[in-house]
C-alpha cells in the first residue's frame, strides 16, 4: 500500500465552474453502526434503507460499520479492527446509532429525515473530494483529490478512506434479528482507520493521495466494491465533505446563503449553478416547489428566460455549467416562505434528484420551531406533526407576525444574522431526538442574552441532557436558561394532569389539562423538574406542588418557559391557548428589542411594525420614564376610529397589538400620547 501527496495547481473547467460559486457540491455522510443480532436494528434500518439510502442516490454516502455486540456477525468477524477503532472515536455504545457528517449529528436511524438531508446539501461545501480507481485485476489504485474551491474553516484534518461493498445478501440470516440484506458494509480502511493527515490546499489548488489495496476474490464480490473518502476535522469531529468512486459527473452548485431575512415588495434572489462535467450534453428537468405566504411572489431565471411554471425541461452542454436564479418577493403577510427546486437527470432517472433548498422570512417576530429530528421511538416523523398546537396558540394570542420552521433552518438562520427582528421563539420538541446540538444551544444562549424569549416544551428533554446524550454544554443551558433542576423523567403517580400554579402572577389562570398518553403504550414521560434560584414553578401534576413539570425563568434579559411535556400531550385546547397567549403577552410585556436606543430625554418615542399593514400591527412604545399611556387612531379625515387607555406602565419598552381588520385601507394617524408629550406617526393599512 503506497500513499503520496503534493500540492497541484489546476485550471480545468470544473474548478472554474465551482470556484465561481465558492463551493462545492456536499455530500452527507452517514456511518451507520449496527449488527446481525441486533433487534432494534432490523426494526429501524428498513426505513433508513427506504427512506434516505433509496431516495438519495448520489446525493448521499453511506458506511455501514458491523460491530461486535450484541450477538454473532460475520461482517465484524470479517474486521473487528477499524470497526473497533470507529466504535471508539465516536464513543458508540449501543446499536443502531448513526453519525451523519461525523459528529455534526448523533441519533438511531430512524431519526434522519429528508429535511436534514436536505439541509446538509443545501450549505455546500469549500472542498470537493474526488475518487477514482484503476486495477489489475489482484490490486486497485486509488487515486484522491481534495480540492479547494472556497476558505476551508481552520482546523486539524485528516482524510479516510473506506473500501466499501455495496450489498451483502444471505439466503437466510447471519445473526439472530432476521435481516439478509446489508447495504454498504466496511471491509477495510485504508492506509488504516486513523487515515493521514490533510493540510487544505490554498483556494484553487488540490491535495493528491494515492493508495492500493489487495482485492479479496475470495470473499468480496469485487464488482460491488466502492471507495469513501472524507475530509474530518479532529476536533470537533465533523466530516467536512466525502467523496465517492460513484459520484454522479453532474448537480446543483449554490451560491450565497440558503436563509434570507426579507421585506415587503422587496425581490430577494437565490443564486445556483447546475453544472454537467460528464463529455455529453445533459437533459435535465427542473422542478420548482414554493409554499409561501398569500401574496408573496415567485419566479426563476434560466438561461436568461424567466418562469414561473413549476416545471422546464432544459439541455446542458458538455462540460459546462449554467445560472440558475430565484426571485422571491413578500407580500404584505408575515411568515417565511420555504422553496426547493430539485433537478432531475431525464437520461439517467437511476440517479436520485439533485436538491436546492431555501427560505425568506418577512415581518416575522414570533417564530414556532419544530424539531425536526425523529420522534423517540425510531418511527421516524418529526415535531411538525403537532404543530398547530403552537400555532392556534399564537393566533389566539392575536399574533399575526408568525412564522413556523424547523431547527436546521434555524440553524441557517442564525448563520446568515437573519433573524433581527424575531423575539419569541417557540421551541417544539415533543418527544424527539436528538432534544439538542451543541450549536443550537450556542445560537439560543446568544439569542437570549441579546434579550430573546423563548418557550421550550415536550418530555424527555431533561432526560436526554442529563441521562442520555446530553453534553455540559446543554446541562449549563439546561439550568442557567431554562432555569430547571431535573429530577426524573417520569414524575412520581398521580401525573395525569397538570394543574397550574394560581399563586404564579403569570400562568395563575391558566386552568388544568389532563395529559394524554399521546405517544401510545409505555412512552409517556412527563419529566419532574425544580425551579432554580430566581425562576418559578407553572405547573403541578394532580396539584401536588412538591410534584413540578413546568417552569418560568427571568433573568437579565431573557425569559424562559420550559414545560416537561409537549403541548400535544395536553387533552385541553383551551389550556394549550391560554399557555401559548400567557407566555406570549408575558414575552412581550416590557420587551426590549435589540438595536432600540436609550431615550436622550423624557419623551417617549413609538415604532410601528409592521408598517404598512393589512389586518393588525404592533406598537412598541419606549418610555424614559413611568408615565400614563394612552393611543389613539385617527382617519384621514380626523375621525378617532380606535382608542386605548394603558394607565401606568413602567419605564421600558411595552408593546400594544392594534386590530385593523375593520378599518378600510388607506392613511391614518396614530398619537401617543403622556401627561409631558404627544407623540404622532403615520399608518398605512394595505386592502
Amino acid at each position: 500500500m503506497k500513499k503520496s501527496t503534493f500540492i497541484l495547481a489546476f485550471f480545468a473547467l470544473f474548478f472554474q465552474v465551482y470556484t465561481a460559486q465558492g463551493q462545492a457540491v456536499k455530500y452527507v455522510l452517514f456511518e451507520h453502526f449496527t449488527q446481525a443480532s441486533c433487534g432494534p436494528c432490523a426494526d429501524q434500518n428498513p426505513a433508513f434503507q427506504d427512506g434516505i439510502l433509496a431516495n438519495n442516490v448520489g446525493t448521499v454516502h453511506h458506511i455501514a460499520h458491523h460491530t461486535s455486540w450484541p450477538g454473532v456477525d460475520p461482517m465484524n468477524a470479517y474486521n473487528p479492527t477499524d470497526v473497533a477503532d470507529r466504535v471508539t472515536y465516536y464513543g458508540v455504545s449501543g446499536v443502531p446509532t448513526m453519525q451523519m457528517l461525523g459528529k455534526k449529528w448523533t441519533g438511531q436511524p430512524g431519526g434522519v429525515t429528508q429535511a436534514m438531508v436536505n439541509t446538509e446539501v443545501a450549505a455546500g461545501s469549500p472542498i470537493k473530494i474526488d475518487v477514482s480507481e484503476t486495477s489489475d485485476g489482484t490490486d486497485r489504485s486509488v487515486r484522491i483529490a481534495v480540492h479547494s474551491m472556497g476558505t476551508s474553516p481552520a482546523g486539524t484534518f485528516v482524510l479516510r478512506t473506506a473500501i466499501v461493498e455495496s450489498d451483502i445478501s444471505y439466503s437466510s440470516p447471519p445473526g439472530n434479528n432476521g435481516e439478509t440484506d446489508f447495504p454498504n458494509v466496511l471491509r477495510k480502511m485504508v492506509p488504516t482507520a486513523a487515515g493521514d493527515a490533510i493540510t487544505l490546499a490554498s483556494v484553487g489548488d488540490s491535495v493528491i493521495f494515492n493508495y492500493t489495496y489487495t482485492l479479496d476474490q475470495s470473499i468480496w464480490d469485487t464488482s460491488k466494491i466502492y471507495v469513501i473518502a472524507f475530509v474530518q476535522e479532529e476536533t470537533t469531529g465533523e466530516v467536512i465533505n466525502s467523496g465517492s468512486t460513484n459520484d454522479p459527473k453532474w448537480g446543483i452548485s449554490a451560491s450565497g446563503s440558503t436563509f434570507s431575512q426579507g421585506s415587503t415588495g422587496s425581490p430577494s434572489t437565490f443564486a445556483v449553478s447546475l453544472f454537467n462535467m460528464d463529455n455529453a450534453s445533459g437533459n435535465f428537468r427542473i422542478h420548482f416547489t414554493k409554499d409561501q405566504p398569500t401574496g408573496w411572489s415567485a419566479s426563476y431565471t434560466f438561461q436568461s428566460s424567466t418562469y414561473t411554471a413549476d416545471s422546464i425541461d432544459v439541455t446542458i452542454a458538455a462540460n459546462s455549467a449554467e445560472d440558475l436564479n430565484f426571485n422571491i418577493t413578500p407580500g404584505s403577510l408575515s411568515g417565511i416562505g420555504d422553496y426547493e427546486a430539485v433537478v432531475t437527470s431525464l437520461d439517467d432517472p437511476s440517479i436520485a434528484p439533485k436538491v436546492f433548498s431555501f427560505h425568506l422570512m418577512a415581518g416575522v417576530n414570533d417564530l414556532i420551531v419544530n424539531n425536526a429530528a425523529g420522534l423517540g421511538d425510531g418511527s421516524g416523523g418529526d415535531a411538525s406533526t403537532w404543530e398547530s398546537s403552537y400555532e392556534d396558540g399564537l393566533i389566539y394570542a392575536g399574533s399575526t407576525n408568525y412564522g413556523i420552521t424547523d431547527h436546521l433552518v434555524l440553524t441557517e438562520a442564525f448563520k446568515e444574522n437573519a433573524l433581527n427582528n424575531v423575539v419569541n421563539i417557540y421551541l417544539n420538541i415533543g418527544w424527539t431526538f436528538p432534544t439538542f446540538n451543541d450549536e443550537t444551544i450556542q445560537n439560543l444562549s446568544t439569542f437570549l442574552d441579546q434579550g430573546g424569549r423563548l418557550l421550550i416544551a415536550g418530555q424527555d428533554i431533561g432526560w436526554f441532557v442529563w441521562e442520555g446524550d446530553g453534553t455540559a454544554a446543554q446541562q449549563a443551558f439546561f439550568t442557567n436558561y431554562m432555569g430547571a433542576n431535573y429530577l426524573n423523567d417520569l414524575a412520581p403517580a398521580p401525573n395525569d394532569t397538570a394543574t397550574f400554579n394560581t399563586n404564579d402572577a403569570i400562568f395563575g389562570t391558566t386552568g388544568n389539562s389532563d395529559i394524554l398518553n399521546y405517544y401510545g403504550g409505555t412512552y409517556y414521560f412527563p419529566e419532574q423538574i425544580t425551579p432554580v434560584t430566581g425562576a418559578e414553578a407553572i405547573y403541578f401534576y394532580n396539584g401536588d406542588t412538591n410534584n413540578i413539570g413546568g417552569v418560568r425563568h427571568e433573568s437579565g434579559a431573557f425569559k424562559v418557559v420550559y414545560l416537561g411535556v409537549g403541548l400535544e400531550m395536553l387533552g385541553e385546547a383551551s389550556v394549550k391557548n391560554e399557555i401559548m397567549k400567557t407566555a406570549h403577552d408575558w414575552f412581550w410585556d416590557g420587551v426590549v428589542l435589540p438595536g432600540v436606543p436609550e431615550l436622550l430625554s423624557s419623551t417617549p418615542t413609538m415604532k410601528v411594525y409592521p408598517n404598512p399593514f393589512s389586518y393588525a400591527t404592533n406598537v412598541m412604545i419606549n418610555l424614559k420614564e413611568s408615565a400614563n399611556v394612552s393611543l389613539s387612531l385617527y382617519d384621514i379625515r380626523g375621525h378617532l376610529v380606535y382608542s386605548s387607555e394603558r394607565g401606568l406602565l413602567n419605564k421600558g419598552v411595552h408593546v400594544e397589538e392594534i386590530d385593523a381588520s375593520a378599518l378600510s385601507g388607506g392613511i391614518y394617524f396614530l398619537q401617543l400620547s403622556t401627561p409631558n408629550s404627544v407623540v404622532n406617526q403615520k399608518l398605512i393599512i394595505n386592502k
